[in-house]
C-alpha cells in the first residue's frame, strides 16, 4: 500500500484514540451516506472527498455535513480547517453542544486564547461537569502565564530530524530508541532516506554526542520490526525485555474489532544473545476490542504504565498501570483515576528515576493540541498535574516527553514547526526555577498592601525578574539558578523603607525545594518611636549588648527583639493605643520588665530610660515569704459569706499554679509569695457565677494580705452565644457567602463587647503535604482576619494561628478514603473567647461550631492548574 508521505504523519498521529495507530482500509464513495461509511472505517481521506463533493453540489448549506467535514479534518490532524467548519456548523446549528467544545480545542491550537475561552464558557454551560471545560475555566487567563518563558528549559530540535516522523524515544543500555517512519540514508549519517512504501513505524537504535544529538541511527537489529507500526516502545533494563507497542496482527494479517478498527497492543520480547530477540508474546491485559500502547516501565521493572481506550475509563485515553506479579506475570491494569485522566485523552506516560510521572494530555489546560504534564506521587495519592508550559509545550502536539536520570535533560517530540510535516524530536536541558514568595501589609492596619514591587537584580545591576504582591497581599517572583548571586529588592518604588535581600542560590542550605519564603514584610511608619538607654542607676554607666524584648502583655507573643548598640540605645516602632511589654536582658542580671502603652502620648518620639538598678544579679533567686492570706468570698445580693467555695491563686507572671482547694467562708490560707509579685485568686461555685481578683505583695508591710470578693447569682436568664466556625471550599482561602454570615454575628458580638479579645484558628483538610497545607491555613486565617478588620474590629483584639492539616475533626488522615463532606469539616476557620470575664453581664459562652449543610456547591474540588511551575497538590 502507498500513501502520500505528506499526509501520513497526520494519519498516524489522529487516527482513532490520539496516538493509537489504526490501519487505514482504503476506498471511497461520492454521497453523504457512503462518506459516512468511509468515515467509520477510517478511511477520513476518502470520506472528506465525499463530504466535500457533495457540500459543493448543494445550495442550501447542511448543518450535519459541515460537522461531518469538521471531523473529518480533526481525525486527519488539520486543526486550522476543522476550525473553519465547526464556526460554519455552529452558525447553521447551536443544538449539538461537542461542536462548542471541538470549536474550542481549535482555536486554541491557532492560539486564539481569548476566543478560545469563549466557547469553553458555552460549552460549560451546556455541559457542565466535562473536566475539559471546566478546568479551562478556573483560570481564564492561564495561557498567559503558560506562554511566560521562565528560561527553565532550553530546547534543541535535533540536526537528525528530516521530512519524517520521529518520536517515542526511550534509553537501551548506553544507547537511545525511537520510533520513525522512515530508514536510515547510508550515504548521509545524520539523516534518514523517505521511503514511499513504506509508512509504517520502525524502531531505530542512536547514540548521543556531547551536543545530545543523536549519532549513528541505524534501525534496530533483530527480528523487532515488522511490515506494520513498531512503536512507541521502552526498555526494562533490570529484566532485559523490551516492550513494543504494534497491531493487532495474526498470521501477518491485521484483526479489526467489532467497528472495523486495528487496534495496538503490547508485545514483550526477551534480549537474547548477539543482538537477537525472541518472539513477541502479548502482555496479559491486550484486547481485540481495544488498544494497549505507550508502555513505560520504572527502575526495578515492578511497575508498568501505558495508555488504553478501554472500558471504564474517564474519556478517550487514560493511563494506567500494572504490576509485576511473581512469575513475570501482570496484575489487572489500574485506572491511574480522575486526578490524571480526563474526558480528553491522556497518552505518552513516562515514568521517572525519582518516580515523577510525565504524560500528554489535551483534556487539561494547555496551549493547543497535547501538552505535557507532569505529577509526583505524595502518601500514595496523585497530585494535580502541572503543565510544563512554553517552550516544552506549544499550541501543536506535544508528545514522548522522557528525561535522563538527573531529570534535568532529555528529550520529547513535537510537530510545531509549520515549515515541516509530522514530529520532531527536540533535546531539552532544566534549570530549577526558584520562587520567592512573601505576604506584604501596612504596618499600622495590618491590611494586605497591592502593588508591592519586587526585583530580583544580577550581579551587573540588571533587572531579571520582577513582580508585584496582588489584592490579597501575595507576592511571588521567580529566578533561574542559573547564576549564584542576585539581589532581591522589595518596595524601592514605594515611599515606604525598602527591603533588600542578597540571594547566593547555589547555597543549598538558604533555598530548599526551590522556594524561599520570606514572611510578612510590613510597609508605612508607625505612629510611635520609642528609643531605649539602659543605664545604672547609680553612675549612669550605658550598658551595650543588652537584649531587648518587646511583648504582647496579653497573649506573651514576642513582637520584636534587638541588641542594644554601643551607645547603650535601641529603637521600636510602636502602634497607638496599645501596650506593650518591655524586657531587657543581660548576661550578669535577671531579666527587667516594664510595661509602656502609647494611649494619648502626644509626641511620636518617645524616650524611655531602663535603670539596671531594679535588676538582680544572677544566681539570687526571689525570695519566698509567708504570708497568710485572708480570703472571704460573699453573695453579692445580700453580703452573706458563701461557703465550700473552689479558689485557685496563680502567679501572674508565670501563670504558674501556686494553690488550689476547697476553702471555708472565711478562708485563713497560709502561702509562700515572692515579694513585689502580682497573683490572681480565681473562685467557683455551682451557685455562682465565677469571679477573678488580683493582689501583690508589692509595698506589703507584715506578712497578712486580706482579699475579698463577691459572686452573683447564676440566673435561668443567662444569653448563649455561639461562636460559629467558617468554611472554605477546596484549595481555597477566599470567604464564602455563608461565612459571611457567621463573620457578621461575630462583627456584631465583638462591638457589643468592645473589650473581649478573640482567637482565631485556621485549618485544611488533609490532602496535600504538610508545608503547602500549612500555607493554605495562613492564607485562610489572613482571610478571615481581613474580614474582620475591615469590618471595624481593632487588630489588639484579635490573636490568629493556622495549623494545616495537624488538627483535623475526623478521622480523613493521609491514605483514608472520605466523602467530600468529610473533607470539608477540616477545612475551616474556628473562633474562641480568650477573656470570658470581659463579656457583658449574663453571657454565657459556648465555644461550638456551625453545624452547615454541605452540597456541591460548597465542595468544588476545583484545582487551579493556572501556575505552570506550582508542584503542590492542594487541600
Amino acid at each position: 500500500m502507498k500513501l502520500r508521505n505528506t499526509n501520513t504523519i497526520n494519519k498516524l498521529r489522529r487516527l482513532g484514540a490520539v496516538m493509537l495507530f489504526s490501519l487505514i482500509v482504503m476506498g471511497g464513495f461520492a454521497q453523504i451516506k457512503k462518506g459516512d461509511k468511509m468515515f467509520s472505517k477510517f478511511e477520513y481521506e476518502k470520506a472528506l472527498f465525499a463530504y466535500e463533493k457533495e457540500y459543493n453540489s448543494e445550495s442550501t448549506p447542511n448543518p450535519y455535513l459541515t460537522r461531518r467535514i469538521g471531523l473529518t479534518y480533526r481525525k486527519l490532524g488539520d486543526i486550522e480547517s476543522s476550525a473553519i467548519w465547526f464556526k460554519r456548523t455552529l452558525d447553521l446549528d447551536q443544538t449539538n453542544n461537542t461542536d462548542y467544545l471541538y470549536y474550542a480545542e481549535a482555536l486554541k491550537y491557532l492560539k486564539e486564547y481569548e476566543k478560545s475561552i469563549e466557547y469553553y464558557k458555552i460549552y460549560s454551560e451546556k455541559v457542565p461537569n466535562d473536566s475539559r471545560a471546566l478546568e479551562h475555566l478556573v483560570d481564564d487567563r492561564f495561557y498567559e502565564k503558560l506562554l511566560t518563558d521562565t528560561s527553565q528549559f532550553t530546547i534543541n530540535r535535533l540536526k537528525m530530524n528530516s521530512e519524517i516522523a520521529s518520536f517515542g524515544i526511550t534509553k537501551y543500555r548506553d544507547k537511545y530508541l525511537f520510533s520513525s517512519t522512515g530508514t536510515p540514508n547510508p550515504e548521509v549519517t545524520q539523516s534518514y532516506g523517505i521511503f514511499e512504501d513504506n509508512p509504517y513505524l520502525d524502531i531505530f537504535t542512536a547514540k548521543k554526542d556531547e551536543n545530545s544529538e543523536f549519532i549513528d541511527v541505524l534501525r534496530l537489529e533483530g527480528e523487532i520490526n515488522s511490515k506494520y507500526h513498531d512503536g512507541p516502545i521502552c526498555y526494562d533494563n533490570v529484566n532485559g525485555q523490551l516492550y513494543v507497542t504494534r497491531n493487532n496482527v495474526k498470521r501477518g494479517r491485521p484483526v479489526k474489532d467489532a467497528v472495523g478498527k486495528v487496534n495496538l497492543k503490547i508485545y514483550i520480547f526477551d534480549e537474547l544473545e548477539d543482538g537477537k530477540w525472541s518472539n513477541g508474546e502479548e502482555i496479559s491485559f491486550n484486547s481485540n476490542d481495544y488498544s494497549v500502547a505507550h508502555p513505560s516501565i520504572t527502575n526495578d521493572g515492578n511497575l508498568l504504565y501505558f495508555s488504553s481506550n478501554m472500558v471504564g475509563g474517564y474519556g478517550g485515553t487514560d493511563i494506567y498501570v500494572s504490576k509485576r506479579k511473581e512469575g513475570g506475570s501482570w496484575s489487572e491494569p489500574l485506572n491511574l483515576g480522575p486526578q490524571i485522566n480526563t474526558e480528553g485523552d491522556e497518552s505518552f506516560p513516562f515514568i521517572s528515576a525519582s518516580g515523577s510521572l510525565y504524560f500528554s494530555s489535551d483534556g487539561h489546560p494547555g496551549l493547543g493540541g497535547l501538552d505535557v504534564f507532569k505529577t509526583e506521587k505524595l502518601n500514595g495519592k496523585w497530585m494535580n498535574p502541572i503543565n510544563l508550559a512554553h517552550p516544552i509545550n506549544s499550541e501543536k502536539d506535544d508528545i514522548g516527553f522522557m528525561t535522563e536520570e538527573d531529570e534535568k535533560s532529555g528529550y520529547f517530540s513535537s510537530n510545531r514547526d509549520e515549515n515541516r510535516i509530522g514530529d520532531d524530536i527536540y533535546s531539552f536541558h532544566f534549570t530549577p526555577l526558584i520562587k520567592i514568595n512573601a505576604f506584604v501589609e501596612d504596618k499600622y492596619t495590618m491590611l494586605p498592601l497591592e502593588g508591592v514591587i519586587a526585583k530580583i537584580y544580577d550581579e551587573g545591576g540588571f533587572v531579571v525578574f520582577e513582580g508585584e504582591s496582588d489584592e490579597n497581599g501575595y507576592l511571588e517572583v521567580s529566578v533561574i539558578k542559573g547564576k549564584c548571586n542576585y539581589t532581591l529588592k522589595i518596595g524601592d518604588n514605594l515611599d515606604q523603607k525598602a527591603y533588600d535581600f542578597d540571594l547566593n542560590l547555589c547555597d543549598d542550605e538558604y533555598l530548599k525545594n526551590n522556594s524561599l519564603d520570606l514572611g510578612t514584610l510590613s510597609f508605612g511608619e508607625m505612629d510611635y518611636t520609642v528609643v531605649m538607654d539602659v543605664r545604672d542607676i547609680d553612675n549612669n554607666t550605658l550598658y551595650p549588648g543588652a537584649i531587648a524584648k518587646v511583648f504582647d502583655p496579653v497573649t506573651g507573643e514576642l513582637l520584636y527583639e534587638g541588641s542594644v548598640d554601643e551607645n547603650g540605645e535601641i529603637a521600636f516602632d510602636f502602634k497607638p493605643d496599645t501596650d506593650y511589654k518591655i524586657q531587657i536582658d543581660h548576661n550578669d542580671f535577671e531579666p527587667i520588665v516594664q510595661n509602656i502603652n502609647t494611649k494619648g502620648l502626644a509626641e511620636k518620639n518617645i524616650e524611655l530610660s531602663l535603670l539596671m538598678d531594679t535588676m538582680i544579679p544572677k544566681g539570687i533567686p526571689d525570695v519566698e515569704i509567708d504570708f497568710n492570706l485572708a480570703l472571704t468570698v460573699q453573695d453579692r445580693r445580700n453580703n452573706e459569706l458563701i461557703a465550700d467555695v473552689y479558689a485557685e491563686i496563680f502567679d501572674a507572671e508565670t501563670k504558674e499554679l501556686i494553690f488550689g482547694a476547697l476553702v471555708s467562708e472565711n478562708a485563713a490560707i497560709s502561702l509562700a509569695l515572692k515579694k513585689d509579685r502580682d497573683y490572681k485568686v480565681l473562685v467557683s461555685h455551682g451557685d455562682y457565677q465565677s469571679s477573678s481578683t488580683t493582689f501583690s505583695t508589692h509595698d506589703v508591710t507584715g506578712d497578712n494580705i486580706k482579699v475579698n470578693m463577691t459572686l452573683d447569682v447564676k440566673t435561668d436568664d443567662v444569653v448563649s452565644v455561639d461562636l460559629e466556625s467558617i468554611y472554605y471550599n477546596f484549595d481555597k482561602s477566599d470567604i464564602r457567602d455563608d461565612a459571611k454570615i457567621a463573620l457578621d454575628k461575630l462583627v456584631g458580638f465583638m462591638k457589643a463587647n468592645p473589650n473581649v479579645r478573640i482567637g482565631m484558628d485556621s485549618h485544611t483538610d488533609s490532602r496535600g503535604t504538610n508545608a503547602y497545607n500549612m500555607a493554605l491555613s495562613d492564607r485562610r486565617e489572613r482571610s478571615a482576619l481581613n474580614y474582620l478588620l475591615k469590618a471595624g474590629i481593632d487588630a489588639s483584639r484579635l490573636t490568629n494561628e493556622h495549623h494545616g492539616e495537624q488538627q483535623l475533626v475526623n478521622n480523613c488522615t493521609d491514605n483514608v478514603k472520605c466523602t467530600k463532606n468529610a473533607h470539608q469539616l477540616n477545612r475551616r476557620t474556628t473562633f474562641t473567647i480568650l477573656n470570658p470575664d470581659a463579656l457583658a453581664s449574663n453571657i454565657n459562652v459556648e465555644d461550638t461550631e456551625l453545624e452547615i449543610a454541605l452540597d456541591s456547591d460548597q465542595d468544588t474540588d476545583s484545582t487551579d492548574f493556572s501556575n505552570g511551575y506550582n508542584m503542590q497538590t492542594m487541600a
